[in-house]
């Protein structure tokens, strides 16, 4: 065989050629012969003493191969690849050697490694290590094995081999005095991990070592079965198996999506709306032709960066809010060597980011696996769940202040709703549905409160329910498309009056390790003062943000059972999220409370009508025209409890009066079967005293109140809604020196934002509330309803946005602004969904509001609303009328910077009290801690 290796060019992608033939000329022949494999034949020594060092660990580093001299200090590696390898010997007490062996044929090499001893530091084994070190080494464990389903089955065998020291920022450094041995039961390997360097900071994490893997032994077909897979799993989408992918030009047939970063951008930078991003920030990127092989090798050149999606894996979209696939990014600026197996032999030479940088430890995999990769097409299930919308997918969890209640108790609780695509969050359900259902499966109560930002906080009288067993649950109206696991549900206990709870085994303290929770003491008398610091930290152990609700309450009314928590109900099971709408969309979305119905004249005709709606003792009112055949359906009002409507129905032809009839049918979540919460109860001689003010004892007779609105009693132009969620006077606008008006509203309106987008000319404005809040991807189309003096302002891309015509209004001419965020906004048609801003200006003339109709002559109408809700007061227990939560806040949130600190007075009872903190990290990640204190005896 002849190779002709000539540079007369300057292009660099020649040079590079060059270079590449270089590397793999001197093993060109040899890999022409039959031979894969050779042999490493050797004797470990003392360099001093020449004596034989038995027992010594000999490997080619990130494989399986490997072995232990005799006693004679020999070995013989087996099998060992053709091309260069890097050896390893390592023995306790020595330093580690390595060295790189490039074998070239089936022959044998024999080597005489003498090893020099090391001064090692001196190690204290002790029993039991302080609460510090305890902490950083759970900070290792997860930076180290990484966050994924296999790190639950991970474990470091001698952890005590390990010293820790903080560094700046929070960051972390480790050193092992011996090799690391892990075990891996969900891939099946058994690792020696020498340990070079472990340095992590806010920011960047470096990681280093050599590797030895050796497979655990089992003759469990089933569990080699599990291996398999399991070992396949962690291959198929990861670096290695994309560049084998690119070296066999079978990108598309491997699952893999490839697009080139053409932004220029330092930073990764993207649209959540993945079709806006093409021929803007990234372009499809064919890697077709673009591997030189020779010889088990290849030399491939890539894009500065290039954005992967793996399609034959399903994650929750993150980047863009359809693609529920996982995605990374890859950027180098050199050739990248592959060898056979798809590994980079100038690995410095990549950097990956995204999906893929995720992969620690717990998922590494030797060099010399080969994955069994089948050929079939490109699943299409992922793709299937685009058009069935499961990626807008959401789901609640309850953490409530406790388990078990007297009925004359209030259930205090918190919402956290997961989303499948968090960049939904704001175009998702507005409603939460709670119902108690009872041991003959029949719902005996049910409430409905807002969800506002993915949280809902409520609280829920429970004098309703008699004492027994319940079932409380949680679901929205869209989540009734899902699959019914998704709705939340938890037992809930109601005591009788002469009933208390056996407290035999109080719970323990929880170290979850992701919420720290501290308490200034584990003992405390009655009246003394509890302090408690709050901290939520990441996956590795960094404070982040998060929103946390606290409760304190008797120990003995909290469930021992952790299946309840937050941790095992919060999750979505994604296996359940792709295939739950298998009969299309039946329920929609719900952004407010809705009134559906048709009207009739009185000889029960149905026909299209004018409706005027107002609400009682108020002067609010709004108009909508119906469907031919009298039906009507109006979404997205904010009515409580107290709120009560009235109607007056007018045919649309002959003006004639008629009735509504409502449509009050009430979809549920489907009831099923739940075990009682497990609380042993005894009977008590002495019958506890109870709280509720409407029993005769303490029932007080009130005068009449009534509540209106809080507008002027003259509103300039005529309000279409039932209640404003702000009004802003023109003080407000005319006290601020810089008259932007556009400006001055974005910090005068809450949740209120100024977006650019680019028309395909140029760079333009719109209004947005939260997110993105229909389905239509026009940027007009997705502007809040905008009304100057009771007209409403026309908009288009063609023309002008409401955000460019406010920008050219003075703030000095604003008399005052009504907003309406999610609802009421209906008489406005679907954009009303999107919010409402009806300006009034100093320059609509003074005129005296129109007369109120007569409410006498109109139908009033019952619509349940949006539950109350009222504050908790933080009090003292007491012996006699014990309130076993002292207290409860939902409203906890921590920060990068510090931890959160609250202070209050210990109870005056006596027993073991409960401190129980839940919630959801900035980016959506569950955190818990449970922690215990008494109130102990004065003596």
């Amino acid at each position: 065989m002849n190779i002709l290796i000539s540079s007369t060019s300057n292009d660099p992608l020649s040079k590079q050629l060059f270079r590449f033939l270089l590397l793999v000329v001197f093993i060109t022949f040899s890999y022409s012969t039959t031979a894969q494999y050779g042999t490493i034949k050797g004797k470990v020594r003392d360099s001093k003493t020449l004596q034989p060092l038995p027992l010594a660990a000999v490997y080619i580093n990130l494989t399986t191969v490997g072995t232990r001299s005799n006693d004679n200090g020999e070995f013989k590696l087996a099998k060992v690849p053709i091309g260069e390898n890097e050896l390893v010997v390592s023995y306790a007490g020595y330093q580690v050697y390595q060295t790189r062996i490039t074998i070239s044929d089936s022959t044998s090499i024999f080597l005489d490694i003498k090893l020099s001893a090391q001064v090692l530091k001196e190690i204290t084994v002790t029993s039991k290590k302080d609460d510090v070190w305890k902490k950083q080494l759970n900070k290792f464990s997860s930076l180290f094995f990484g966050i994924n389903d296999n790190t639950k089955q991970c474990k470091l065998l001698n952890p005590w081999v390990l010293e820790f020291a903080d560094v700046e920022n929070g960051g972390l450094k480790a050193e092992a005095s011996a090799p690391l041995l892990i075990e891996n039961l969900s891939l099946g390997y058994n690792i020696s991990y020498q340990l070079k360097k472990f340095e992590v900071g806010a920011t960047t994490y470096s990681i280093s070592g050599v590797t030895w893997f050796q497979e655990i032994p089992t003759d469990d077909p089933t569990l080699k079965k599990v291996w398999i897979n399991n070992r396949k799993s962690a291959y198929l989408g990861s670096p290695r198996h994309l560049f084998k992918a690119i070296t066999e030009n079978r990108v598309s047939q491997e699952g893999f999506d490839l697009y080139e970063d053409i932004s220029n951008l330092p930073d990764v930078n993207r649209v959540s709306t993945f079709l806006v991003n093409m021929n803007k920030s990234i372009v499809p990127y064919s890697t077709n032709g673009k591997a030189i092989t020779l010889n088990h090798l290849a030399m491939i050149q890539l894009p500065e960066r290039i954005e992967v999606h793996y399609l034959k894996k399903k994650a929750i979209p993150r980047i863009y809010r359809s693609l529920p696939v996982p995605i990374s990014w890859i950027e180098s600026k050199k050739s990248l060597l592959i060898n056979e197996q798809g590994i980079p032999l100038n690995a410095s030479a990549v950097t990956v980011s995204g999906a893929m940088s995720e992969a620690r430890i717990s998922e590494l995999l030797p060099n010399d696996f080969e994955p069994i990769v089948d050929n079939q097409p490109t699943t299409e299930r992922i793709k299937k769940s685009k058009g069935k919308l499961s990626y807008l997918l959401e789901k609640p969890y309850l953490q409530t202040d406790k388990s078990c209640y007297y009925s004359d108790e209030t259930c205090w609780f918190k919402a956290y709703v997961n989303y499948y695509s968090p960049a939904y969050k704001d175009s998702l359900s507005k409603v939460l549905y709670i119902d108690f259902v009872d041991v003959n499966q029949k719902i005996v109560s049910t409430k409905m409160f807002p969800i506002d930002s993915g949280t809902s906080v409520g609280s829920i009288p429970l004098r309703s329910l008699l004492p027994g067993d319940y079932q409380m649950r949680a679901y929205t109206r869209w989540m009734l498309n899902f699959d019914k696991s998704f709705t939340f549900s938890k037992p809930i206990k109601i005591l009788a009056d002469d009933e208390d709870v056996l407290m035999s085994n109080p719970a323990n303290s929880e170290e979850t390790g992701n919420l720290d929770l501290e308490i200034n003491r584990s003992e405390l008398l009655p009246d003394d003062t509890v302090k408690i610091d709050i901290t939520a930290l990441d996956a590795y152990g960094y404070p982040v943000p998060a929103i946390i609700s606290l409760s304190i309450s008797d120990g003995k009314y909290q469930p021992k059972t952790t299946e309840q928590t937050i941790f095992k109900k919060f999750p979505i099971d994604e296996s359940l999220a792709i295939d739950s709408l298998a009969n299309g969309v039946l329920y929609a979305i719900q952004n407010g409370i809705d009134i559906k119905g048709r009207f009739v004249t009185k000889s029960n005709k149905a026909t299209q009508a004018t409706l005027t709606f107002v609400q009682q003792n108020s002067d609010d009112q709004f108009k909508i025209v119906t469907d031919n055949d009298g039906s009507f359906h109006i979404s997205g009002l904010q009515l409580f409890d107290s709120a009560k409507l009235l109607v007056q129905g007018l045919s649309v032809k002959g003006k004639k009066k008629g009735k509504i009839l409502l449509d009050s049918s009430r979809l549920y979540a489907p009831i099923e079967a739940f075990e009682p919460l497990d609380l042993g109860t005894i009977k008590v001689k002495d019958v506890r005293v109870s709280n509720d003010l409407n029993t005769p004892l303490a029932s007080v007779l009130l005068e009449e109140v009534t509540v209106r609105d809080a507008k002027p009693k003259e509103i300039r132009g005529s309000s279409a809604h039932l209640m404003d969620d702000q009004i802003i006077s023109g003080d407000a606008f005319t006290s601020v020196e810089n008259g932007d008006l556009l400006s001055i509203l974005q910090t005068k309106i809450s949740g209120l934002r100024v977006v650019a987008f680019f028309d395909g000319n140029m760079a333009r404005k719109i209004l947005k509330f939260g997110g993105v809040s229909s389905f239509d991807t026009s940027p007009v189309n997705q502007e809040p309803v905008v009304m100057v003096d009771g007209r409403i302002l026309l908009t288009s891309i063609e023309d002008e946005t409401a955000a460019e015509q406010i920008a050219r209004m003075s703030a000095n001419s604003i008399d005052h602004i009504e907003v309406i965020k999610y609802g009421g906004g209906a008489a406005y048609g679907v954009r009303g969904a999107n919010g409402v801003i009806s300006i009034y200006t100093n320059y609509l003339p003074n005129t005296k509001p129109k007369e109120s109709p007569d409410q006498s002559k109109f139908q009033p109408i019952h619509i349940p609303g949006f539950a109350s809700n009222k504050q908790f007061n933080v009090s003292k227990s007491s012996s006699k009328n014990p309130n076993s939560t002292i207290y409860w806040n939902p409203s906890i949130n921590t920060s990068r910077e510090k931890s959160v600190k609250i202070s209050l007075v210990a109870p005056s009872s006596t027993g073991v009290y409960q401190v129980t903190a839940e919630g959801v990290t900035y980016d959506g990640k569950p955190v818990r801690a449970v922690k215990m204190f008494s109130i102990i005896e004065r003596h």
